[in-house]
């Protein structure tokens, strides 16, 4: 494997769209941060697998954060030495991508389940936004997270940290901390507010965690415990998708890791096209 040249951004997205479903955490981050490690979390460092004639079969990419993302071609064989060579450059903290490239690599690589803090294989979901089906619930409404947001967002965030990635106590804040900001920069985050008995209320969030053109990865969603139950976290995607929808998105992607959240994804018209591999190192050196 080679390093991607500066030049080569067009030709390594051209090649990524071929995969729409996988690669959208590679793409974004290429679309939005351009090809390289910078400060930011998201920024990525691309590493090119090609036949001899130069021709694109794989594309390896290790954030400045510490994930690892990665997408060969069906007929492509892992090079596991190369990037075992490419990965010992950086601090790690995860892998991320289709399980059927992810399983073979985390296996290749030898490293053992009971280093991960979570190794998930998430239900990898797809929708038309023409498809989609907004829930019938009245009195909740849909708006973008503001600044005014962001303490309330740290704690949620902080609660999804510790109960759906299993992050340690001590680390959770931190994780939090940088996730909510991030979103709410770049202008990705979204809360759902519910009117009762004549009050307004907070009662869930969701985000983007990728972005480009016409496609957007849900990621980030959550309610807090005592207002489950209530089809808040359906309202808060499906309409949030409704808004991606009017402003030209026509597709969404996302991950279910259990089978009720994949119900709740199902009748908002998602279709499941497969598995997707998500995990973070119990030891992870990267910023997380």
């Amino acid at each position: 494997m080679r390093q991607a040249m500066p030049h080569e951004g067009p030709a390594i997205e051209s090649w990524l769209s071929q995969f729409p479903a996988t690669t959208m955490f590679l793409r974004s981050n290429l679309a939005h941060m351009g090809l390289g490690q910078s400060e930011h979390a998201n920024s990525t460092d691309f590493w090119i697998a090609e036949k001899a004639a130069g021709e694109i079969v794989g594309v390896l990419g290790v954030t400045k954060a510490g994930w690892v993302m990665a997408q060969f071609a069906q007929e492509t064989p892992l090079d596991i030495d190369a990037i075992r060579a490419v990965l010992t450059r950086y601090p790690l903290c995860g892998f991320n991508g289709d399980m059927q490239i992810m399983q073979p690599l985390i296996e290749g690589l030898g490293i053992d389940r009971n280093a991960f803090q979570i190794l998930d294989d998430d239900v990898l979901y797809t929708l038309d936004l023409k498809d989609l089906r907004l829930p019938d619930l009245e009195g909740a409404e849909v708006r973008q997270a503001q600044e005014h947001d962001f303490d309330q967002l740290v704690r949620w965030r902080e609660a999804f940290e510790i109960e759906a990635l299993s992050t340690p106590k001590e680390m959770a804040r931190g994780r939090a901390e940088r996730s909510a900001r991030r979103l709410l920069d770049q202008g990705w985050s979204y809360v759902l507010q519910a009117s009762g008995r004549g009050v307004a209320q907070d009662v869930a969030m969701a985000g983007f965690n990728a972005k480009i053109a016409d496609l957007v990865q849900i990621g980030g969603v959550y309610t807090p415990p005592t207002l489950r139950g209530k089809g808040y976290g359906g309202a808060v995607v499906g309409q949030m998708l409704d808004m991606a929808r009017r402003d030209g998105v026509g597709q969404a992607i996302l991950f279910a890791a259990t089978a009720e959240a994949g119900r709740v994804y199902e009748r908002l018209g998602f279709k499941a096209i497969g598995h997707y591999t998500l995990s973070v190192l119990k030891d992870a050196k990267g910023q997380g």
